[in-house]
């Protein structure tokens, strides 16, 4: 039993040491718990899909002692399908949430729900307008697609409050479930700012043979045509400069053949500061977003950056610190990256401008405003 009421974090899933996606969530809760409170986090695991991937299971419960709370990471079972039973699936990760849930409403007289994104919110409204519990909703979807929609009586009767990651994440909420949120936050991604600073890494910088003269672009994300990966691979064979260089961390079923590549794989969190901080400048021309920790990591690091001029950009970019663009217009992305190659001026000061920025995206900083607006 925790000696203080536990917040409670339902997410569609949880970083191991087996598989790293959602270290985000893992990064806002791990600094939760620094901060004294103690979390349940509730990750229900898909057998097919880590039986399909080749990994283990992970343990159904997991318990990580703090100097002052405890984290107890619980992974139930469910079965995943393809997207055309999508239906059968959510019911089934429906009940893996609710088991669990059940079973912690009756062990623990008052706690909080904390929902990474709406869907598993929304999966349980049920279970929430029976037991007249209230959640807050964490909304940092690239889009809100949820076909079951609340309306207003259940969202007055179960939303405690909203933490926006972007105005454009606020207007969406807004939209999509035509609700004015009384209650809310708007409060960026966030970054370890102990991590991700500039630095200088001879020994990487050796390795991948990297020369002075030389102009590294760096992308980081899923290599896909949402993160545009096709787009920035496009422009930089368009420009046909073997002067610039590439890396790109991620991966994907876009397979980029830029002829100037000199890094090309996806690697753990870990290592993203070290190769960032081999780049000169971060490109990410995206459509979509809540809003990216990949901009924010850069950021912190040190670099200008090229991106979308879209709403999801405008909270943590500006011409301060960016050269925006349409995320579909090749020939401004070769623009850009030419201009922030040619013009050193620019380029550090925009450099400059992203380290004074990302001072306001710290992670510690972020989780105390967070736990101060569920506990108010």
């Amino acid at each position: 039993m925790f000696q203080k009421n536990p917040i409670v974090i339902l997410t569609k899933g949880y970083p191991s040491k087996k598989n790293t996606r959602y270290t985000f969530v893992h990064n806002l809760v791990n600094q939760f718990c620094l901060n004294s409170q103690n979390c349940i986090v509730i990750a229900p695991q898909s057998v097919s899909s880590i039986l399909k991937m080749k990994l283990k299971l992970d343990s159904f419960k997991t318990v990580y002692d703090y100097p002052n709370s405890k984290l107890i990471v619980l992974r139930p079972f469910y079965i995943s399908f393809s997207k055309s039973l999508l239906v059968i699936q959510n019911y089934l990760f429906k009940h893996a949430l609710l088991r669990v849930l059940k079973k912690i409403n009756k062990q623990y007289k008052d706690y909080f729900i904390y929902s990474h994104f709406w869907e598993p919110a929304i999966l349980i409204k049920d279970f929430l307008i029976e037991k007249t519990k209230s959640v807050t909703i964490a909304s940092g979807e690239s889009e809100i697609n949820i076909k079951k929609s609340l309306n207003a009586s259940d969202l007055n009767k179960i939303v405690k409050g909203l933490v926006a990651v972007s105005s454009k994440n606020l207007n969406e909420s807004k939209f999509v479930f035509n609700y004015e949120f009384e209650n809310y936050l708007i409060s960026p991604n966030s970054v370890d700012l102990n991590r991700f600073k500039p630095y200088t890494n001879l020994i990487l910088r050796n390795q991948l043979r990297i020369k002075s003269d030389q102009f590294i672009v760096g992308f980081l994300g899923g290599f896909n045509n949402r993160k545009g990966i096709n787009r920035l691979n496009d422009a930089l064979k368009s420009i046909n400069d073997v002067s610039i260089k590439a890396i790109f961390i991620g991966d994907g079923e876009i397979n980029p053949d830029y002829g100037n590549i000199i890094f090309k794989e996806k690697v753990t969190n870990k290592v993203v500061p070290d190769l960032l901080n081999l780049c000169n400048v971060f490109v990410l021309p995206t459509l979509a977003e809540g809003c990216s920790n990949a901009i924010i990591e850069a950021m912190a690091c040190g670099l200008p950056i090229i991106s979308s001029d879209l709403s999801f950009n405008y909270d943590i970019l500006s011409s301060d610190n960016s050269i925006l663009i349409n995320p579909n217009d090749i020939f401004s992305l070769e623009k850009a990256i030419l201009n922030l190659k040619n013009n050193k001026k620019l380029r550090f000061k925009m450099a400059n401008n992203s380290l004074i920025k990302a001072q306001s995206l710290c992670i510690e900083k972020r989780s105390k405003k967070i736990l101060k607006f569920i506990n108010e």
